[in-house]
């Protein structure tokens, strides 16, 4: 491992605001950085300048800066220089090996420096490196070299990994999600953290133990993956007896919206209780029947609260690509669609009295009844170990073990188990089924979540398989002791 230096910017709309908005923004994003790194055992220094960061952390932990909303983008230092020119002209000849016979592009930004103009730096530290070089290239260059120049120092640096951007986790403050374990809700409640907002989860459950399970999975994902800055909550309601009620009593083709709006009185009587002003929901116009237009403006007519749609206007290619980008959709594709209960025939253009009128047929006790006796998760505490049989996690490597390591291929070349091999979740979902069964493999991940649903599909198909428990830290604690 290697401690690597870093210049992270943030996104652009945060150096937009006022003074004090931009400060107290910055000072989240430097928060919610140090807990990302913090989460996975990292030791990371942070050092603030206007609107960017100076980051000392082991390179093995780099992928984090790619999860943390309100980042732009980031470059790995090579070496850094005081700011006069003289220094500059001594320091740039380093990149000579870099830019011999290829074609080159020296680009320079200056803050606070009168001294020389960025025009002046390029040419002349251009010139000092043209010898070494096949050519100039100012339009399609081979290789970059940037230099960022301050008042205190100047950066030297050939790459510029771009970001999320967004707004730091928390500055929009919180909101309650409802989320069933499919990939709207998942993509939905992604997006409003990406503009800075805090969530808490809600799930109705509509079918049992499993149900529960799959959604607790899920949740858990996406929030070791992403809510670097908040430690939310997963409020569970048993919503079996409102469904088995709205089955017996209302029209079945109305029931759909009826089911929907029991949703949004559950979710507006939980984030009364947390003193939320907002819920959150995935729908899409017109992607299913209970989304169209008028059926959508019924619907919001049970909440009391601000209804939150991130996904209103994006087609299911968007929603299925977005999936695949974050790492969600092996999660989601496997969850039965449970809140559909309306057999055939759905009406498409519903009319508030009318719902009102099948509504008044139901026994409203029972969602006051699923409110009183909410399971409540605190997801950053929450092991998965202790949702999942014992039988799927192991602790330790054997010789002969198959050790496949399913995260990012940049988070393996920065570390990973010595006899190793890499397969990446998507790939290792689709491939499992042709490995040989006479061997057995360990999968390890990030966290334990990812690598503990593809044991356990395995093993129901015959092969000997296990999750390594606690993800890289437990492998790691392995290697060590």
């Amino acid at each position: 491992m290697s401690q690597a230096y870093y210049l992270v910017r943030v996104a652009p709309e945060i150096s937009l605001k006022s003074r004090p908005v931009e400060q107290r923004f910055c000072s989240t994003l430097r928060a919610n950085m140090q807990e990302a790194f913090s989460s996975v055992g990292a030791e990371v220094k942070i050092e603030s300048s206007f609107s960017r960061f100076y980051v000392e952390v082991d390179s093995e932990y780099e992928y984090l800066f790619g999860r943390i909303f309100g980042i732009s983008s980031y470059s790995k230092l090579d070496f850094t220089s005081s700011p006069d020119f003289n220094t500059l002209k001594s320091s740039i000849i380093r990149y000579s090996d870099s830019v011999a016979g290829k074609s080159f592009a020296v680009r320079v930004k200056r803050a606070h420096i009168k001294e020389y103009t960025s025009l002046e730096a390029e040419r002349e530290l251009g010139a000092i490196l043209r010898p070494y070089a096949a050519k100039v290239d100012l339009e399609n260059p081979d290789v970059i070299i940037y230099v960022d120049v301050t008042d205190k120092r100047a950066l030297y640096f050939l790459n510029r990994v771009e970001c999320l951007g967004g707004l730091p986790l928390g500055v929009e403050g919180k909101s309650l999600s409802l989320i069933s374990g499919g990939f709207d809700s998942s993509i939905s409640s992604w997006k409003m953290y990406k503009r800075g907002v805090k969530l808490d989860f809600l799930f109705c459950n509509l079918a049992g133990s499993q149900y529960e399970r799959d959604v607790t999975l899920i949740t858990k994902e996406l929030v070791s993956s992403w809510s670097y800055g908040y430690k939310p909550h997963l409020y569970i309601l048993n919503f079996q007896r409102v469904v088995a009620d709205i089955q017996e009593k209302v029209y079945n083709p109305y029931a759909q919206i009826v089911l929907k709006r029991a949703f949004y009185r559950a979710g507006c009587m939980l984030a009364d209780k947390l003193k939320l002003g907002s819920i959150v929901t995935g729908e899409s116009i017109g992607q299913v029947s209970s989304q169209t237009l008028a059926n959508l403006s019924v619907i919001d007519r049970a909440s009391s609260k601000i209804v939150i749609r991130p996904l209103i206007t994006d087609d299911k290619v968007d929603i299925l690509r977005l999936s695949h980008k974050i790492g969600m959709y092996r999660f989601n594709e496997h969850v039965k669609e449970y809140c559909n209960i309306t057999k055939k025939h759905p009406v498409t253009i519903s009319s508030l009295r009318k719902i009102e009128e099948e509504e008044s047929k139901l026994d409203s006790s029972l969602l006051n009844e699923a409110i009183d006796n909410v399971k409540q998760i605190k997801l950053d505490a929450f092991n998965v170990e202790t949702l999942l049989q014992d039988y799927y996690f192991i602790d330790r490597i054997e010789d002969g073990d198959v050790v496949i390591d399913c995260r990012t291929l940049d988070q393996f070349k920065a570390w990973h188990y010595p006899t190793a091999v890499h397969m990446e979740f998507d790939q290792l979902a689709k491939s499992y089924s042709e490995f040989d069964k006479d061997k057995k493999y360990v999968i390890y991940c990030s966290y334990g979540v990812k690598s503990v649903l593809i044991a356990e599909k395995m093993q129901e198909v015959g092969f000997i398989a296990h999750s390594f428990q606690d993800g890289i830290r437990g492998i790691k604690k392995f290697i060590h002791d």
